[in-house]
C-alpha cells in the first residue's frame, strides 16, 4: 500500500516537472535607483510563453502573464541550427547600462542568440536565418531590447 502511495506521488511530480524553456530574454534598466529599475523576462515554451516584467525594487510590484501558443515541431530543427551559427562579437565601452540577453534554453546556458554586453564583456550577436528567427519569436511577445553598441 505504501508503495502504491509513493509511486503515485512521483508520477504526479514527475508529470508537473518544470520543463525548461525553449528560448529566454531578460531585459534590465542596468544600475538605476531601486524604484526606477525594470526587469522584463520572456520565457518561451513550445506550448505557452511567460512574460514577468518587475517594477521597482523590492517595495515594487511583479507582473506575470502566461500566454498559450502553439509551435509546430520544427522549432526543435530550428534550434539546433541556431546555435550552430557563428557568434559576432564587438567591443563595448558600455559599463553598468541597460542590457538585454536572449539565449537558447535557460538564463544560465550558454548558447546566447544576442548580449548587450557591457563592464569588459563584448556585444554579441549570433549571425544566421535561424537565430534570427527565435529572436523574433521572443520579441513578438517581448519587444524591448537594448542594444547601444550597434
Amino acid at each position: 500500500m505504501k508503495f502504491a502511495g509513493l509511486a503515485a506521488f512521483l508520477f504526479a511530480l514527475n508529470a508537473n516537472a518544470v520543463t525548461a524553456p525553449l528560448v529566454t530574454k531578460s531585459s534590465t534598466t542596468g544600475f538605476t535607483p531601486p524604484e526606477w529599475s525594470r526587469v522584463e523576462v520572456c520565457e518561451v515554451y513550445s506550448d505557452k510563453v511567460v512574460i514577468t516584467k518587475r517594477y521597482g525594487g523590492e517595495k515594487g510590484f511583479t507582473l506575470v502573464d502566461t500566454r498559450p501558443i502553439r509551435l509546430s515541431a520544427g522549432i526543435q530543427s530550428s534550434l539546433k541550427l541556431a546555435a550552430a551559427e557563428k557568434i559576432e562579437q564587438k567591443d563595448n565601452g558600455l559599463c553598468d547600462g541597460p542590457s538585454t540577453v536572449i539565449f537558447l534554453g535557460q538564463r544560465e546556458s550558454a548558447q546566447i542568440l544576442f548580449a548587450t554586453g557591457g563592464c569588459g564583456s563584448p556585444r554579441q550577436n549570433r549571425a544566421g536565418p535561424h537565430s534570427d528567427a527565435l529572436r523574433g519569436l521572443v520579441s513578438t511577445y517581448c519587444p524591448l531590447t537594448y542594444d547601444l553598441g550597434r
